[in-house]
């Protein structure tokens, strides 16, 4: 095992260039001109790790199948997508739009966290099966389209409002607290993930 800081910090040195020669994409580039991809998955990385804002033009970060247990953004303004599934991160979140105001798909997948507050307006893809949920609130979320949520223990959920949710799957996930506005709307696909005692909440 690594530690994730000291092996990101010396490949891709915050006032150097990058000297990871297995990243073709981006060797011998500066952080702020990562523009596209950074991919570090399975690089057998422990412990806390902090982007930072250096990657300031970062538009996708792959951190999957380590085993972090921390992962601090920064103000990632240009970030899109980000993979931080497979890995020990635990406790309760709170993300910001300030701090990732252009996010569109989050998958933390497989993890240990225990509750997750997002206010992202352009958010379309969520995954957060297999974690320890027990609140999921979306907040300003109005773009989500595809939401996964299964193998949880969640009893509050909280969509924000104008909802049009394309996938919604919730198999496993026991569903206590659920309020979406008189202008959401579900497919016949969707709706048929629903619990029944859910569907009577609608």
């Amino acid at each position: 095992m690594v530690d994730s800081q000291t092996w990101l910090d010396q490949n891709y040195p915050d006032n150097g260039l990058c000297i990871r020669v297995e990243d073709s994409e981006n060797y011998n580039k500066p952080r702020n001109a990562i523009v596209i991809n950074l991919d570090i998955s399975n690089q057998n990385l422990k412990g806390n790790l902090q982007l930072g804002s250096s990657f300031s033009k970062l538009k996708k970060f792959n951190c999957s199948f380590n085993k972090l247990t921390e992962l601090g953004w920064g103000s990632l303004e240009s970030i899109e997508e980000i993979d931080q599934s497979h890995n020990q991160i635990n406790g309760s979140k709170d993300i910001q739009s300030k701090f990732a105001p252009n996010l569109k798909k989050l998958n933390f997948s497989d993890n240990y966290i225990s509750g997750f507050n997002l206010s992202t307006p352009k958010l379309a893809y969520l995954d957060a099966t297999n974690n320890l949920l027990t609140s999921l609130v979306l907040n300003s979320t109005s773009n989500l389209v595809e939401l996964k949520c299964s193998n949880n223990s969640i009893s509050s959920l909280t969509l924000s409002k104008s909802f049009n949710l394309v996938l919604f799957d919730c198999f496993d996930v026991k569903l206590v607290t659920m309020v979406p506005t008189p202008t959401s709307s579900l497919s016949s696909q969707s709706t048929s993930r629903f619990p029944t005692d859910v569907m009577k909440l609608m």
